[in-house]
């Protein structure tokens, strides 16, 4: 019983296999490996103290903004 009236584990549970399910999904169509090869070919030419600046920045716009 406690296990099935605990709501907050099973909105995790369901959230976490509905992430998995999606990126497994850009996996086997190949977009990851797409996307990738686009960013590495995109950041290749520079340092690698810039190249992870520049990925955190992006991180940070993304995600707060």
């Amino acid at each position: 019983d406690d296990i099935v009236s605990n709501k907050a584990a099973w909105n995790v549970f369901f959230w976490l296999a509905s992430l998995i399910t999606l990126a497994t999904g850009l996996n086997n169509t190949g977009f990851i490996s797409w996307f990738g090869k686009l960013l590495a070919n995109g950041l290749s030419g520079y340092s690698p103290v810039m190249v992870m600046v520049a990925l955190i920045v992006v991180f940070y716009l993304l995600r707060y903004f």
